[in-house]
């Protein structure tokens, strides 16, 4: 690890010494306003990747959840070390480890699997050896895969009283959704078991906050564990839903055969429903192009139907919720310090989730939204030269001109408004975009220019990240990701990563100071910022020139790589550049030549 001092203009090259152990690379992350600070007050920029898309599902698919193991996802423990190296040297400090309630808890409630909480432990560990921080990420996609998705067990369901062998039959989910996955999050088996978890029915929340117990108390004493995502992407079920005899379309994506709230509960019970039939269309996403009529044989129910109370209000079921899995898990790992990523349902106020939570978690939150163009990942197809914002016309908005965007420029433009829409800046905590990614699949599609717009634009925000996703197994393809055709894995092919020049790029992982700027000026890329004095740590992905610049006086030109130690005297000297463009640093990182 180079390090280079700035003396009277010059950049002085230290001599090489070698690189700290690997805990001793790992920051203490503390909350200091909108940014991460170190035990130095030295400003952190967290990016990384979600490991792994496949941790959805078991390694092998038994007929009996006494055989299901998850033991092996991410990967193996021989092959842990390699890539989380290669993460590393990919410029990634985070990880958002995906965990799934069925790994955890497969057998019945309260028979946990302590053989993948061992596994589990020795990922983590592994990972912090490499020199990666750990957010866990408790993953659900649909509440199951039972139910076409990934997260709960199967014995979640008949606890609801619910027979899964019933759901297809019954138009309550589809059971192999391939990518019409989205759709169940408008159909009766999701809705009915969120409505259930979150008024705290048939024991779910209590088991699930069981469950989260045991996972943080399998890596207690593990320093490189620093957040928890209490639910990926968590679903209202039927709180909050304005009418039952219709889902907003603009939310819910309607393809195929598309039951209404009542008509679900009819089916359910076994009465046949005429429902309307979903094909896509243009310029709205979908529309009816008829009617089916689906006959159950009988009804889903294994004995009396519950009472499902829809009187409840949502955002305080769910704010309570996330304190009692914070508490639990701090309590479960013995640390105060461990961090909420607060990752809100989509298209909710996370500012507003975050101002309730704050009293509680005083420098202990960030919000972690997630972010993906839908369009181009439901439809499979992308281009720079028209992008749509799809936020927007979600929302309602037909004023279809105003949010069509041409050219690159424009989807700059267009994707970081979105940015700005889903991480809005007055926050007043960091912000770690949880997921956001590119189908690699789409046509005719550049998965390196959308990444490339994607993480500029977060930059162009302040924002970090952890990218959807790292999957070793991933082989491209209609198998993609092993989930749902997905393909948005940055890696295939076991070591082989893809569209690097889009996600592995330079950047201040610490700074002596404060960053006000940085991004590409055509080929350079630039970080300005106010430096009080001492060390900062810079990411240089390849060989590259880099020139440093106080008050106009440029440094001498070195060529760097790696990781790069810079120290620098104070930039700043009491002057607020942000004000008049006083004294600053200006980091150039150019083209090698």
């Amino acid at each position: 690890m180079p390090t280079l001092r700035w003396e009277d203009g010059e950049l002085i090259t230290e001599p090489q010494r070698p690189p700290p152990k690997p805990l001793d690379r790992l920051p203490r992350i503390h909350v200091k306003g909108n940014i991460f600070v170190d035990d130095h007050d030295r400003e952190i920029t967290l990016r990384g990747v979600n490991v792994s898309g496949a941790c959805k599902l078991p390694i092998s698919n038994p007929s009996s959840p006494d055989d299901i193991t998850f033991v092996g996802r991410p990967f193996t423990l021989d092959a842990a070390y390699a890539h989380w190296a290669r993460l590393h040297d990919a410029g990634c400090r985070l990880v958002r480890l995906v965990v799934v309630w069925e790994a955890v808890e497969h057998e019945g409630r309260g028979v946990y699997d302590r053989s993948f909480l061992s596994y589990l432990r020795s990922v983590v560990e592994s990972a912090g050896n490499a020199g990666l921080l750990v957010v866990i990420d408790i993953h659900q996609d649909c509440w199951s895969r039972y139910s076409g998705g990934s997260g709960a067990p199967a014995w979640t369901f008949h606890q609801a009283g619910i027979d899964i062998t019933r759901l297809e039959d019954c138009g309550a989910a589809l059971t192999n959704p391939a990518d019409l996955w989205p759709t169940n999050y408008a159909k009766f088996a999701v809705n009915a078991m969120f409505t259930l978890f979150w008024t705290g029915e048939a024991g779910l929340m209590d088991a699930y906050l069981g469950m989260v117990g045991e996972v943080f108390g399998a890596v207690a004493g593990l320093e490189n564990v620093v957040g928890f995502d209490a639910m990926n992407e968590p679903h209202p079920g039927w709180l909050g839903l304005q009418d039952m005899n219709k889902y907003d379309e603009g939310l819910y994506l309607h393809l195929g055969d598309m039951p209404s709230a009542n008509q679900a509960i009819g089916l359910a019970r076994g009465i046949p429903q005429t429902v309307p039939h979903y094909k896509r269309s243009w310029p709205w996403p979908t529309r009816i192009v008829g009617r089916t009529t689906i006959t159950p044989e009988r009804s889903l129910w294994l004995g009396d139907e519950p009472v499902f109370d829809l009187d409840r209000d949502f955002e305080d079921v769910y704010v309570a919720f996330l304190q009692r899995a914070i508490d639990r898990a701090r309590e479960a790992v013995g640390r105060r310090s461990l961090l909420l990523f607060v990752e809100p349902v989509p298209h909710s106020n996370v500012a507003h989730i975050v101002a309730r939570l704050r009293p509680a978690n005083q420098d202990l939150l960030v919000a972690a939204p997630h972010w993906y163009d839908l369009k181009a990942l439901f439809e499979k197809r992308w281009s720079p030269t028209v992008t749509f914002d799809v936020g927007a016309l979600g929302k309602g908005s037909r004023k279809l001109w105003k949010h069509v965007y041409f050219g690159q420029a424009g989807c700059r433009r267009n994707y970081a408004k979105q940015y700005d829409r889903t991480a809005p800046a007055f926050m007043g905590v960091p912000v770690v975009i949880g997921e956001t990614g590119v189908p690699f699949d789409a046509e005719p599609g550049d998965p390196t220019l959308m990444l490339d717009i994607m993480t500029s634009a977060m930059e162009s925000r302040k924002l970090g990240w952890t990218l959807w996703n790292y999957t070793p197994e991933n082989t491209g393809g209609a198998d993609g990701d092993l989930w749902n055709r997905e393909d948005l894995s940055l890696v295939t092919h076991g070591d082989k990563l893809r569209a690097t020049d889009g996600w592995i790029k330079p950047y201040m992982i610490r700074c002596a100071g404060r960053i006000l700027r940085s991004g590409n000026q055509g080929k350079h890329y630039v970080v300005r910022f106010d430096g009080v004095g001492g060390v900062s740590e810079m990411f240089v992905p390849s060989r590259r020139t880099l020139v440093i610049k106080l008050e106009g006086r440029s440094s001498t030109a070195v060529a760097v790589e790696g990781i790069v130690e810079i120290d620098l005297p104070p930039g700043l000297l009491d002057h607020d550049c942000t004000r008049c463009g006083g004294f600053y640093w200006l980091l150039s990182v150019l083209p090698f030549s």
